[in-house]
């Protein structure tokens, strides 16, 4: 059950926990937890996000919250405790913690001392869009925080959203952002999808990038190349990686 000190604090860059470092970058984005309808205020959902433990959960009028897994008491898991009321319960001590991170309850100190004010976990921002729980792991202000992209067909009267999947994949997510923004390796990888026969002078043709937005809310790169075989103009987009 104990599960050591917290894994990040919310202006923290280094994961003492599991001993890595974890980049700003990566921080400071909305990241989906878990599909709404898994978030209740019957019990806890514990999830992992960038190698961090987290505690998702609803409070008694159904307002969803993310903390900190980790019970600054003696590590705890949040996670695998209870919902009471406003408050998840740590499984340990029995240590109650609203929505922003305040522990308001220590049975062991009774019901008539109010616990002090350091004790707390980090607890983060949430919206839920598109059927998605999504928080802000990073610690930037609310004027300064990306947008969640705006899907304006989501709601339409005329489109239709499919259901919800989630695909579990074994890598770590740095490997995955890094093949994401490598079309180089498609080719030699992925000979069925990538575009075959790259060129060797293939650095000598620039690559254009454009800005569509507040930084860290989107950027599209284009790979162009015409292939030997063919003739014809392929393109590769950083959002999906799909040959044109």
């Amino acid at each position: 059950m104990p599960r050591g000190p917290p894994a990040i604090r919310r202006r923290g860059r280094f994961s003492r926990k599991y001993t890595c470092y974890i980049q700003p970058m990566y921080m400071n984005f909305w990241y989906p937890v878990a599909a709404c309808s898994e978030v209740t205020n019957e019990a806890p959902l514990p999830v992992r996000i960038l190698s961090m433990d987290f505690v998702a959960f609803r409070d008694g009028a159904g307002h969803p919250h993310v903390l900190s897994d980790t019970c600054i008491h003696r590590g705890g898991s949040l996670g695998y405790g209870k919902v009471k009321g406003d408050c998840v319960q740590c499984p340990y001590h029995g240590w109650q913690y609203n929505g922003a991170g305040r522990c308001v309850l220590m049975p062991a100190l009774g019901a008539t001392e109010t616990p002090p004010a350091r004790a707390k976990v980090d607890s983060y921002p949430v919206q839920e869009r598109y059927g998605i729980l999504f928080a802000f792991l990073g610690d930037l202000p609310e004027s300064e925080r990306p947008p969640l992209f705006e899907i304006p067909e989501y709601a339409a009267e005329d489109w239709r959203a499919n259901k919800l999947k989630v695909f579990e994949v074994d890598f770590y997510y740095e490997r995955s952002v890094e093949n994401a923004l490598d079309p180089a390796h498609n080719e030699f990888v992925h000979p069925k999808q990538g575009a075959p026969g790259m060129v060797l002078d293939f650095r000598k043709n620039p690559i254009e990038m454009d800005d569509i937005g507040n930084w860290g809310s989107g950027f599209l790169i284009p790979f162009t190349q015409k292939t030997p075989e063919s003739g014809l103009l392929a393109q590769t987009s950083s959002w999906n990686n799909e040959v044109v």
